[in-house]
């Protein structure tokens, strides 16, 4: 039975929940780069479509557009990413071992019954759920904290691009509509390269979700790796 590799796994504790990280965590990680591959695509095209227009009407709107990305990007990326990562990591631990305890007590609810662990098993549970909830409080904190910057962040581009075309107006370099038409492909440009920054709850799930598996791979492969060498001649079945 030891050298089965899920029961080692389960039995030394080495990888938490492996039965959740072949099921869900890998679902959850195709299901979301299925989608980021679907909006890389959309972006790609978003920028090639009006790079052009926004370039024909002032080259300080491509330059703006350019930098004001970059700085929210490294801004989301540096300041919230590491911590909504975490969260996310210590989320999706949390919650499977409760899952997990959950189950157990369900398939020996007859045992814990006829022990009288019913007690013991509700001290279990209660540390489990406060620990889950108190990470789930703490990640709201984050995420709501990185929802007002990305708010705020969009929020300013009405301004922007108006005041980077607005001189090239007044010198009667372009027309006033030109305003409008700059204003709408600095938007349209804007939202596809700050994709890292909208979607980075995503990205950090689809970070999470492959270090985990990137960990169990690892450990299988250990456990491969032992058995191989237990066999070999001369060396005694552990």
């Amino acid at each position: 039975a030891e050298g089965n590799p899920f029961y080692r796994l389960t039995i030394t504790g080495e990888i938490d929940n492996p039965d959740q990280r072949i099921c869900q965590d890998v679902q959850e990680f195709v299901s979301t780069a299925v989608h980021l591959v679907q909006d890389v695509v959309r972006t790609v095209l978003n920028i090639l479509g009006f790079a052009a227009v926004l370039y024909s009407i002032s080259r300080p709107a491509c330059v703006g557009v350019l930098l004001y990305a970059i700085t929210g990007t490294l801004v989301a990326t540096k300041g919230f990413g590491p911590w909504i990562g975490f969260y996310q990591l210590e989320r999706v631990k949390q919650e499977a071992t409760l899952r997990y305890d959950l189950i157990r007590v369900r398939e020996n609810a007859e045992s814990v019954a006829f022990f009288e662990g019913g007690t013991a098993e509700w001290s279990k549970f209660t540390t489990l759920f406060d620990g889950l909830l108190n990470t789930v409080y703490r990640s709201v904190i984050v995420a709501s904290g990185f929802g007002m910057f990305n708010r705020s962040f969009h929020w300013a581009t009405f301004a922007i691009p108006a005041l980077l075309v607005g001189p090239k107006y007044l010198k009667g370099e372009v027309e006033f509509g030109a305003i409008s038409q700059a204003s709408m492909a600095f938007n349209i440009i804007l939202g596809a390269l700050t994709l890292i920054m909208d979607k980075l709850e995503s990205l950090t799930d689809v970070a999470v979700r492959i270090r985990r598996l990137e960990d169990l791979e690892l450990a299988l492969r250990r456990c491969k790796n032992e058995a191989m060498q237990r066999r070999r001649p001369g060396n005694s079945s552990i």
